[in-house]
């Protein structure tokens, strides 16, 4: 028994070995990244079915803390799987639709929180779609893996109208008697008066014309990733809604978005009332991602860009926003037909993210808190990271990074007030403001006058409160203690880097007293404390800064 079992070891050992052998060698070759593995660990099915369901945490940005609170739907639901979607808010908690077209219905606050699968799906018809692709030679990639569905049918955005009981939603179906693909609006009515939400059959409202085939790309047959489907409702009660590209560039499929007789790369508006379509509202979108009406009427989305320049845009009726025929982006391989970096004789997006950040949903915020209500917030997929725009004039004046870890699908502000984000790991993500006075605040009014000036010094380029620190920002929270040049994501200087070592008291007194003749090279601009009962102050507050217990 002994021996079978140690040959059963080695046996796993020697597979660990060669998987490790491999992983090095794809490594070396560039044909995985260290990032490819991370969003494979952080994406994959095994590993959002069991992230905890609840993590609480603080977050700490420029203007104001959030309070940060996750609740991971696949370890709650009844077979809920992550991934894409988009979910609206009911009187008693949130209807989440998967990106297959499953609806779930979350009570969020619920100790423990609930999620129940509903009968509402929409039928996408992916089998139908992988079965003819398959017939026909394409290559399938997995669905379900970081995120990905390039390939696939799927829902893409819901809208609740504002009578509370009609729900729309755009999505992507393949249709099997023409062997392609449209963009669907379609609607129905809710039944709210059960446990569980129920709604009528689906009434189609829209689907853009022509039917897409597949691409002669026997790799990439499907571009489901850029069809837009982002839908909001204007004050007359019409839906203005986006179609994207689906590579319809021109170059990448034979279909050219620059025609103004197909649906695609193009905002429209619908007559919920007629059933009309006004098609080209705008022209010139490659995939439109998010789209809001501001308090001031006016309109404003979100688009991604062919490797950079993902924009921002103010939408009026009757523009032409340049694409494919201008972009900010780069990346075409040798399209001369581009204008590359400029965007003269079209409408100029009136932000840009360069390089791309996979620019996702964005609304506006009202009623947060002082410090950000009016501002925008833009979610990314690539760069898991929220930005906080602040407008001026119409003009945007800066974008803070908010980092989440997380691809980022939708976002909402509920009616309680609280902003929610909804990520293809399957978590819905709610921030509030923290406008308690932080632990740091309280302890630095005890200081000394000179203390209190050496901690404003220090809060110039440091963060004191708790909660992950904004982009480069080294925390000082927690520092006491704390394995030197540690923080993830810190800015740290080479020299502090390979000091090594923790900040124990001694280690702080030598730093405070002289930075640059304690740690030769560091980057910090400060001259010192010479005073040791001052620097005893300052360590004894350092040391404060943390949770007791």
């Amino acid at each position: 028994m002994a021996r079978w079992l140690l040959y059963i070891l080695a046996a796993f050992g020697l597979l660990a070995l060669v998987a490790a052998a491999a992983i090095v060698i794809l490594l070396q070759t560039g044909v995985v990244t260290p990032e490819k593995l991370r969003l494979l660990a952080q994406y994959n099915p095994i590993a959002t079915a069991n992230q905890a369901p609840i993590v609480t945490s603080r977050i700490q940005t420029g203007l104001m803390p959030l309070k940060r609170r996750d609740v991971s739907l696949p370890p709650l639901g009844d077979g809920f799987v992550s991934g894409g979607g988009a979910f609206v808010e009911l009187p008693d908690g949130l209807l989440v639709a998967e990106r297959s077209g499953q609806f779930h219905f979350v009570q969020p606050d619920q100790e423990p929180p609930t999620v129940r699968k509903t009968a509402i799906a929409i039928e996408i018809n992916q089998a139908g779609f992988d079965a003819y692709a398959l017939a026909n030679g394409y290559e399938l990639k997995p669905g379900r893996s970081v995120g990905y569905a390039g390939l696939a049918m799927r829902l893409h955005d819901l809208l609740l109208l504002r009578d509370g009981k009609r729900l729309m939603a755009s999505f992507t179906r393949w249709n099997d008697a023409k062997n392609c693909a449209s963009l669907h609006i379609a609607i129905t009515t809710l039944d709210l008066a059960r446990a569980t939400p129920a709604a009528g059959p689906w009434r189609d409202l829209y689907r853009t014309q022509p039917c897409l085939g597949l691409s002669t790309r026997k790799s990439k047959p499907f571009a489901g990733h850029q069809a837009g489907g982002r839908m909001i409702e204007l004050p007359d009660g019409k839906v203005l809604f986006t179609v994207g590209d689906f590579k319809n560039d021109g170059e990448k499929r034979d279909l050219s978005t620059g025609d103004r007789d197909n649906d695609y790369g193009k905002t429209h508006l619908l007559d919920l009332e007629t059933g009309a379509v006004a098609r080209n509202y705008t022209v010139g979108h490659r995939n439109p991602q998010g789209l809001v009406q501001l308090q001031n009427g006016e309109i404003w989305s979100t688009e991604h860009g062919p490797s950079g320049g993902d924009e921002i845009n103010r939408i009026d009726r009757g523009g032409d926003y340049g694409w494919p025929f201008a972009t900010l982006g780069l990346g075409c391989g040798g399209c001369d037909w581009l204008i590359e970096g400029r965007q003269d004789g079209y409408v100029q997006p009136r932000w840009a993210f360069i390089p791309s950040i996979g620019i996702s949903n964005l609304i506006e915020v009202r009623n947060f808190a002082p410090r950000w209500d009016g501002d925008l917030l833009v979610m990314s997929l690539y760069a898991e990271t929220l930005f906080r725009i602040r407008l001026d004039d119409g003009r945007p004046m800066y974008a803070e990074a908010i980092k989440i870890g997380h691809r980022m699908r939708d976002i909402a502000q509920l009616a309680d007030n609280r902003i929610v984000l909804w990520t293809d790991t399957g978590r819905l993500i709610f921030l509030t403001p923290d406008l308690a006075p932080a632990k740091a605040d309280i302890l630095a009014k005890a200081l000394s006058p000179a203390a209190q000036a050496v901690v404003g010094d220090c809060s110039v380029c440091h963060v004191l409160q708790d909660g992950a620190p904004p982009e480069g920002r080294i925390p000082l929270w927690g520092v006491f203690g704390r394995d030197v040049a540690s923080t993830p994501g810190a800015d740290y200087s080479d020299a502090l880097r390979q000091m090594g070592g923790r900040w124990t008291r001694p280690a702080l007194d030598r730093y405070l007293e002289n930075p640059a003749a304690a740690v030769p090279g560091t980057t910090m601009p400060y001259e010192g404390v010479t005073d040791p009962e001052l620097r005893r102050e300052v360590i004894d507050f350092l040391e404060a800064l943390r949770y007791e217990g």
